[in-house]
């Protein structure tokens, strides 16, 4: 007697339930592409700002350092020896440029914020700079026209700074007015 093979169609319809069909595996690989696709979109976004929020943020540290030392420079500039009244001792004015005693300088060259002082080496105290801009002011807190000359340079008593740099897309302007010490009442020349 030969055994026979039964057929069960239980077993078969149960082996069956329990797969997948090619047309349920297509729908999940494009149901996961899409759901991949918004979610790579959304951390694109987060890091592009995440990378330009890092920008601005090393460029306010730049020009607030750049600033920082602009104001205590001009802060203490020395009195102009013999000058009554007290006056500052600035030897030179431009736009972009101021020249003080003892030999000491702040300018723009090209994009950097150059500075020496007492006639050393200048060195770069900021770049990507677009505008640097140094405002002579009464003592009224009047602006005074531009250009300065010897006489004119007598009446400075403060200096408007204005520093703008820009990385890519982002600007950082800062500005501020300065006030020399040596101005104040009591001040030794």
């Amino acid at each position: 007697m030969t055994p026979t093979a039964t057929h069960n169609p239980k077993s078969t319809r149960h082996a069956r339930a329990a797969g997948f069909t090619l047309v349920e595996l297509i729908c999940v690989t494009v149901i996961l592409g899409a759901l991949g696709a918004v979610t790579a979109g959304v951390i694109s976004r987060a890091a592009a700002a995440m990378a330009d929020s890092s920008v601005s943020a090393r460029l306010c540290d730049e020009a607030g350092s750049a600033m920082e030392l602009i104001t205590r420079q001009l802060r203490s500039i020395p009195g102009k020896p013999g000058s009554s009244p007290a006056a500052v001792d600035i030897s030179a004015m431009t736009a972009g440029s101021i020249q003080y005693a003892p030999s000491s300088s702040i300018a723009l060259n090209g994009t950097q914020v150059i500075f020496s002082e007492n006639g050393a080496t200048a060195m770069p105290i900021a770049n990507n700079v677009t505008q640097l801009l140094f405002e002579p002011m009464d003592n009224t807190g009047a602006l005074i026209t531009m250009p300065v000359n010897a006489t004119t340079l007598l009446s400075v008593q403060r200096v408007r700074v204005t520093l703008t740099l820009q990385r890519g897309s982002r600007t950082e302007t800062l500005r501020t007015t300065v006030f020399p010490r040596c101005l104040l009442a009591g001040a030794k020349p």
